[in-house]
């Protein structure tokens, strides 16, 4: 009798608990973060903590055209700071890795050094963002960095496409620096044409990456995969598209737990009227395929993300065109098999974009984007946080939106509406004369020269003109960083100028 009361029991309690969990819905948490203008995120860790930082770029903070923007948040994505690296000019951060000594490395490029050319960029931070140094990396051409992976030595390598002294057109580029950020070495990887690296992994002590090659007159792009000792040297490569009516293009490598290699990225049909496809890949380690497959052309989508959880379950992450909008962040898992589990878009009305996917320390999936549906700019920081380690089916979404207002510019003033500003030619020399335009007219707007301590050095008024012209001679101003401060009625913009002779 006691054993039929328990068995009852037992039924019950399990009864109960399925009841339970019907009643409680799954629920999907958006997280945006952003200011009046536009950023992008491009990568993004867990830290110790089991927050997050992440990483990318923004045109609404910082002193240059755009800035390296970083944010942390706590365990589940709230804001807590941000911090932006750089210079006058463009600087993108486009890779983030973590340090044994809690810091970061923030990788990408910028052309705010080195007589303004595009450079490869690192920088490296302590755990509450301080920045410990930053470096570009000069050749005489454009260089950019895309990914990259910390070695064993707690230095960096990084991979990307270079121009200076090529093969061809650009060539695929790696580059490996120690923990200091100094250079232990550099290699190239060129055909006559176009190549370049887009991802990278460590594993068997190699270095593995993946991104596109074109290789000769046919003009077709090719998937490029390559493997370099911890020296520098190329130990094999292989090149993926046998096909000549597909160009391919490969996005992500990632390790699995049993030694092997996942890749993803997207091949597009000769016709380009014909959509575009994702391409999952799984390979050993010298590049021999175990399984491939695409979405056959079912709908246009951009293979972007591709990682094994701890049941050796994969996630790919891809941005689709189609979803409730014009594009859709779009998750699908599928078994160690490739065969299919289960897939859902995200998104709202506007355009989205898939980044990167990553099963934090608490178990749950954490997906990063960008949005252009929410938040408070054209584009906008985008986590997509899940209560559990898989998709959910039946969504319940909740929002928090966060728009940084702690440093629009370097004075702490919020920037409103105001209309766009150009400003030429910017860099210039002191005894030059500076242009303003695109002003609105029918107003009058007072535009105030301040130097990097705050100090405003000039300010004048000006009544119902299109074009300012303001000869710098008479402010006798030294080689550095000012900022031009306009003003109409309640509306205020603050625009970045270099003073160099």
């Amino acid at each position: 009798m006691r054993t039929l009361l328990i068995f009852i029991l037992f039924c019950s309690q399990s009864l109960l608990a399925q009841v339970n969990s019907l009643l409680v819905p799954d629920t999907v948490f958006y997280k945006i973060y952003g200011g009046p203008n536009q950023e992008e995120a491009k990568d993004f860790i867990e830290t110790n903590d089991k927050g997050f930082l992440i990483c990318g770029s923004s045109s609404s903070f910082g002193q240059g055209t755009s800035s390296v923007y970083l944010i942390k948040t706590d365990s589940n994505g709230i804001f807590k700071w941000s911090k932006t690296y750089g210079g006058i000019n463009a600087d993108k951060g486009m890779s983030i890795v973590k340090t044994p000594d809690n810091g970061a490395y923030i990788s990408g490029y910028s052309n705010s050094f080195n007589n303004l050319e595009y450079d490869a960029y690192c920088i490296k931070i302590d755990s509450i963002g301080t920045m410990q140094w930053q470096r570009s990396y000069e050749g005489n051409d454009w260089d950019f960095i895309y990914s990259s992976a910390l070695m064993p030595d707690s230095g960096l390598v990084m991979v990307g496409e270079t121009y200076s002294n090529t093969a061809g057109d650009a060539d695929a580029y790696i580059i490996r620096i120690n923990k200091q950020g100094d250079v232990i070495w550099t290699q190239k990887f060129g055909t006559a044409l176009y190549d370049k690296f887009n991802a990278i992994t460590i594993a068997q002590n190699s270095i593995y990456v993946c991104g596109q090659s074109k290789q000769n007159s046919t003009f077709k792009m090719r998937g490029l995969m390559a493997r370099y000792n911890f020296s520098g040297t190329l130990m094999y490569s292989s090149i993926l598209g046998a096909q000549n009516n597909y160009d391919y293009e490969l996005t992500s490598i990632n390790s699995t737990q049993n030694q092997q290699l996942l890749i993803c990225g997207s091949l597009v049909k000769a016709d380009s009227t014909l959509p575009q496809s994702d391409l999952r890949m799984r390979v050993d380690t010298n590049f021999v395929k175990v399984w491939r497959d695409s979405s056959f052309f079912t709908a246009t989508k951009n293979g972007n993300y591709l990682f094994e959880k701890t049941n050796q379950r994969i996630i790919n992450a891809v941005t689709l065109v189609g979803g409730s909008g014009k594009t859709a962040l779009f998750l699908a898992e599928f078994d160690q098999n490739d065969a299919y589990v289960f897939g859902s878009t995200y998104g709202g009305l506007e355009d989205e974009e898939g980044r990167k996917c990553i099963l934090s320390s608490r178990n749950k999936l954490v997906a990063l984007g960008n949005t252009y549906s929410w938040g408070y700019g054209d584009k906008d920081y985008w986590l997509v946080m899940f209560k559990a380690d898989t998709l959910i089916g039946d969504q319940k979404i909740k929002f928090y939106t966060h728009t940084d207002t702690t440093s629009l510019n370097p004075f702490n003033l919020k920037e409103f509406s105001l209309k766009t500003v150009s400003v030429f030619p910017n860099p210039l020399g002191s005894k030059e004369s500076i242009f303003i335009t695109n002003i609105d007219a029918t107003k009058s707007v007072t535009i105030e020269f301040i130097n990097v301590n705050g100090q405003v050095i000039f300010k004048n008024e000006y009544d119902n003109s299109e074009l300012v012209k303001i000869d710098l001679t008479i402010l006798n101003l030294t080689n550095g960083v000012y900022y031009l401060r306009f003003v109409q009625d309640n509306a205020v913009k603050v625009a970045p100028l270099l003073i160099q002779d």
